[in-house]
């Protein structure tokens, strides 16, 4: 049986197609190498064709990534689900896991109620148990990104972070024994056949122990409470330190406060030490965030005047879209935060302001008060003195046509771009 694959390059400029190498493979319902092949890809459409194809088979797309871009394609969630059991490619299998948690996110966020698909709940344990995959890949390979590559939802930044809990709270709860044997099994020291080897397989070993606590964190229970604890306070790593901290941080432990003022006691003694803990402190996700965050920003230890600071507080807080975006009390902080860093590093305001640059895209129901907080820090600041802030925001104005016109309906004509 004749097989052809057709392609077609969508790319960012009309007309200007790339010409790239595509490795491509024909594996059999086993995994086994039907057919290998490297071809030429050049113009917007071009086919691909293998002789003597038996039935069932699957592709395996892009193996070894041999070009850097991405190829999508439609295939219902069983059979992905099975070429990624069965693929034995590290970056092909990567690249199906990847589709797959994309699309579940994508029906997830459809509807909020819905419940995650108990197969890919499955197979996230399966991959996480399977020794050999997490020697060769790490626990990276099985991030869950607070994201989706489809524009109507990839700006939806509160409903993205409660799809990505759902899933790890599904596969804690699920699999909470395991994975406790998992943290257990991957939390002893190893040893290589010399130094680098050894500093290899420890980072990869890290990698899926830190994985496991922050499934096992999902379900925040007092018991894994004080399993995060232990690693806080036990590790001698500083990787193992900052993901235990970010979790209890992120956790309804009772003494996380007390912990709080233990880590910064600990950190404001070390430059990089405190850039790590402020980021990780603006990028908290729990409900006591700002009250977290304005504590921080009043102590003594914090030097607003020092970049690294500015850039660890206020910035990443900017990234923190669902906080600083999306809640009444974020958006009036990060202003605030812009309006007082205009007066002191110009260059750090634009990189806070930037995280406006999606509005029409998110929920509607933030336009209006987005687009408010670009006049009000408009309102706030000189042009003359500072003309960088005041002019990226203007230029976000103008990139925000369909808010824009809501904000001109209910409050009339924008002076500061006509």
């Amino acid at each position: 049986k004749k097989l052809t694959i057709k392609l077609k390059q969508l790319t960012p400029r009309e007309g200007v197609y790339w010409t790239f190498p595509l490795k491509i493979a024909v594996l059999d319902n086993n995994g086994n190498y039907i057919i290998e092949s490297i071809k030429k890809i050049e113009g917007q459409e071009s086919s691909i064709e293998f002789e003597n194809i038996p039935e069932p088979h699957f592709l395996s797309l892009n193996r070894d990534y041999s070009f850097y871009g991405k190829i999508t394609f439609d295939i219902p969630s069983k059979e992905i689900i099975s070429q990624i059991r069965k693929d034995k490619n590290l970056i092909a299998k990567y690249v199906s896991f990847y589709k797959l948690l994309d699309t579940e996110k994508m029906r997830l966020l459809d509807n909020l109620n819905l419940e995650p698909t108990e197969e890919i709940i499955d197979l996230y344990y399966e991959l996480l148990s399977d020794e050999n995959l997490m020697e060769n890949a790490g626990g990276q390979f099985l991030t869950i990104f607070e994201s989706v590559d489809e524009r109507k939802f990839a700006h939806h930044y509160t409903k993205m972070y409660y799809v990505k809990k759902k899933l790890m709270e599904s596969i804690g709860k699920k699999y909470k024994k395991e994975i406790l044997e998992i943290y257990n099994k991957y939390n002893v020291p190893c040893q290589g056949k010399n130094y680098v080897e050894t500093k290899s397989i420890e980072i990869k070993r890290r990698q899926v122990k830190n994985l496991a606590l922050s499934l096992l964190a999902s379900i925040d229970t007092q018991d894994i409470h004080n399993i995060i604890k232990e690693q806080l306070e036990g590790s001698d790593s500083a990787t193992d330190k900052l993901t235990a901290f970010s979790l209890y941080l992120n956790s309804s432990a009772r003494d996380k406060m007390e912990v709080l003022k233990l880590v910064e006691e600990r950190s404001r003694k070390n430059l990089v030490s405190w850039e790590s803990f402020l980021a990780i402190i603006s990028s908290n996700s729990s409900e006591d965030t700002l009250k977290i965050i304005k504590k921080i920003e009043s102590s003594d230890s914090f030097r607003i005047e020092q970049s690294n600071d500015q850039r660890a507080l206020y910035v990443q807080f900017a990234h923190n879209r669902k906080k600083s975006l999306e809640t009444e009390e974020g958006r009036d902080f990060l202003k605030n935060s812009i309006i007082k860093l205009s007066k002191i590093n110009e260059y750090t305001a634009v990189n806070a302001i930037k995280v406006f640059g999606n509005i029409d895209d998110m929920e509607e129901k933030y336009h209006l008060d987005l687009i408010k907080v670009l006049v009000d820090i408009m309102s706030s600041i000189s042009q003359e003195k500072m003309p960088s802030v005041y002019n990226t925001a203007r230029r976000l104005l103008i990139g925000a046509p369909v808010a824009v016109g809501k904000y001109k309906e209910r409050y009339g004509e924008l002076n500061f771009i006509k």
